[in-house]
């Protein structure tokens, strides 16, 4: 085989692969935490900054703190994700 025909099967195959691959680009574990399940593990390691220890007081919070328009409260929320998700 030639390169030209190897270079344009892998082409071809890095095509079928990525159209084959969910949209979702950019996703972090911390960000995928549900809140109930932040709050299940402040009382597994006895963190105790939360902002509500109410699931969906929680979940409230930390949407408008995403969605807030400022970098520092949205940032406040990977606080607590990234200290929950480091245990070591």
């Amino acid at each position: 085989m030639s390169l030209n025909v190897l270079s344009k099967q892998f082409v071809d195959l890095t095509k079928n692969v990525i159209q084959a691959l969910p949209k979702e680009l950019h996703t972090h574990l911390d960000g995928g935490l549900r809140a109930s399940r932040i709050v299940e593990l402040t009382k597994e390691f006895g963190y105790n900054d939360l902002p509500s220890f109410d699931p969906v007081e929680l979940e409230e919070w930390f949407y408008k703190s995403a969605y807030s328009g400022n970098l520092k409260d949205y940032l406040a929320g990977f606080v607590h994700t990234t200290t929950l998700m480091q245990t070591k």
